[in-house]
């Protein structure tokens, strides 16, 4: 048996050939990144015994907003708000080559939030 490159079998080639590989692809991700989300933020929640109805108090919205967040937390913000009302942070990094960047480095939330409310109290 030869040594072939895995990228170079037939049926591996076919499938990156695909007119539809980059469409089906990028839906694999995501579907595979919110199952993940949805996995460890639910371990988190029930390790440190938060409720629904604690972390939407946190966040002053319903118990049943904070179960669609948990069901489908699809945005960086969201996941900030879920990890801050369970007393935590979060952070983004990015690593090539050796070299690791914090994505949300100098982002305060927390000012651009003070700034919204502001702004919304005086319309």
């Amino acid at each position: 048996m030869t040594n072939k490159n895995f990228f170079e079998l037939p049926s591996v080639r076919a499938m990156y050939e695909h007119p539809d590989y980059e469409r089906i692809s990028a839906e694999t991700a995501e579907e595979v990144m919110q199952q993940g989300l949805v996995y460890w933020l639910s371990d988190l929640r029930r390790r440190r015994k938060f409720t629904q109805k604690k972390i939407a108090e946190e966040l002053h919205i319903s118990q049943p907003a904070v179960c669609q967040m948990l069901k489908k937390p699809t945005s960086v913000g969201t996941l900030w708000r879920l990890a801050t009302a369970m007393g935590g942070s979060l952070d983004i990094t990015i690593t090539v080559d050796g070299e690791t960047r914090s994505l949300l480095f100098g982002y305060s939330t927390v000012n651009l939030h003070e700034k919204r409310m502001r702004e919304l109290s005086q319309e």
